[in-house]
């Protein structure tokens, strides 16, 4: 239901309204002589839900129908109603007045917690750097509502790039005793903030053990990963200016300053961490946000002996 409102302008023109609890579904249905018919969907029966009117809210309801009401689905429409309960307005006018104390509760409690914790997102620089072929860079009249391409320095698929992921997995694990891993958020924890110095320790501790890994092959295969970025950067531009009709500088002007940018990019500190700590902005209102459930279980987490 919209407002306990809406219910009563039902009850007043003497309709029957019952409580059906844990069902969202709508479900719309007029019996005829000899049949009738049946709409499943989203929508709410207002007028944003039959015209479609988002104004604002954002939401775009869909219905399904009109189906034919058959004699089965009569009889499960009938086995819905016989499960609902008759609809007590006190009651559930009281039921929601203790869910919205509990909210209120819970959202004190967690903002308390917010302020003592963390968020963490860490990722290696040579895993993520890219370079993008902007109008400035091509030489170009910007183009509006036009997509322009970037290259990964370093493919996804590059022996260098598996190993890389390797031991970052490794030292995700090793973060296991300090944060807590956001569900649905690859790369992003939740960490007491007493935690952040062992933590920083444990990444610079990473940085050296990656570029002592993996410093030599970057050096040894410089020249190949160089020319196999070369090819998807060509690729790419070749791509756009097709699709686009693009006038661009010259080619090999654009794969020259590519080459440098490429050099530049991996002479730079390339196994430098992107590591960004925040201030967790979990959802409130809502217990079971990943982010909200992360903020709670890093509150219990061990403290590290200095």
């Amino acid at each position: 239901m919209s407002s306990f409102g809406a219910v009563q302008q039902f009850l007043d023109r003497r309709v029957e309204v019952r409580r059906c609890s844990h069902l969202h579904a709508k479900v719309y249905a007029r019996e005829t002589p000899g049949g009738g018919v049946v709409w499943l969907g989203s929508a709410n029966l207002t007028r944003r839900g039959r015209q479609g009117d988002t104004g604002g809210h954002g939401n775009y309801e869909a219905m399904s129908g009109p189906h034919p009401l058959t004699s089965s689905g009569l009889h499960r429409l009938h086995a819905l109603w016989d499960r609902s309960e008759p609809f007590d307005r006190p009651a559930t006018e009281g039921e929601v007045i203790r869910l919205q104390e509990d909210r209120e509760v819970y959202a004190s409690l967690l903002a308390e917690q917010a302020l003592s914790t963390l968020t963490l997102q860490v990722g290696f620089k040579l895993l993520n750097g890219q370079l993008t072929l902007s109008p400035r860079w091509l030489g170009m009249p910007n183009l509006p509502g036009v997509s322009y391409p970037a290259v990964k320095f370093i493919a996804s698929d590059a022996d260098l790039a598996r190993r890389l992921r390797r031991l970052k997995h490794r030292a995700q694990r090793g973060l296991e005793t300090l944060a807590v891993p956001v569900d649905g958020s690859p790369g992003l924890y939740v960490l007491p903030v007493a935690n952040r110095n062992g933590i920083e320790r444990g990444l610079r501790s990473l940085q050296r053990q990656a570029q002592h890994e993996l410093g030599p092959q970057l050096e040894a295969q410089g020249p190949h990963l160089e020319a196999k970025f070369l090819e998807r950067f060509e690729a790419a531009f070749l791509e756009f200016a097709r699709a686009h009709r693009a006038q661009a500088r010259p080619l090999p002007d654009l794969l020259t300053d590519a080459r440098q940018a490429f050099g530049a990019y991996v002479r730079q500190d390339p196994f430098a961490l992107a590591v960004q700590f925040g201030v967790p902005l979990p959802n409130l209102h809502d217990p079971d946000d990943p982010l909200a459930q992360s903020v709670v279980q890093a509150r219990n987490l061990p403290r590290p002996l200095e």
